[in-house]
């Protein structure tokens, strides 16, 4: 797993990178602080888990950032990390398998081969113009 965090605020996790040898157990990814939350699972043939629903619940926050996380199901694909002041500071080739998450900070994406993508991100969404700003 490749953790990467902000230049300027080097406390402040940005983007994490996953890869399928980063799977051991169960292990929280994410931290229950942020919103979008992920945790890998390493199963075993027959294991079961009791069916069971979420419930609705209040929660009290007035501000929040969208998560975004991309599953690579097939190609390649080339994420570009930007820090909280839209500054590059990395770039990673993601291959069938591997995830990226970001946080906080900006990504951009170039399609490296033809691929098969998964994205997964905070809602809801209310439109271009109030939730992103192009670096």
């Amino acid at each position: 797993m490749k953790q990467i965090y902000s230049k300027l605020n080097p406390s402040l996790l940005l983007h994490v990178v996953l890869s399928q040898s980063d799977f051991s157990g169960r292990q929280e990814i994410i931290s229950e602080q942020n919103f979008l939350q992920l945790a890998t699972l390493e199963l075993a043939k027959g294991q079961e888990f009791s069916a069971h629903r979420h419930i609705e619940k209040n929660v009290n926050f007035s501000k929040f950032y969208a998560q975004e996380s991309w599953v690579v199901l097939s190609g390649e694909v080339e994420v570009i990390y930007f820090d909280i002041n839209d500054s590059e500071i990395e770039r990673q080739t993601l291959h069938a398998g591997e995830v990226s998450i970001t946080l906080q900070g900006g990504h951009g994406y170039k399609i490296l081969e033809n691929a098969k993508v998964l994205e997964f991100k905070t809602g809801p969404y209310f439109g271009r113009e109030a939730d992103k700003i192009f670096i």
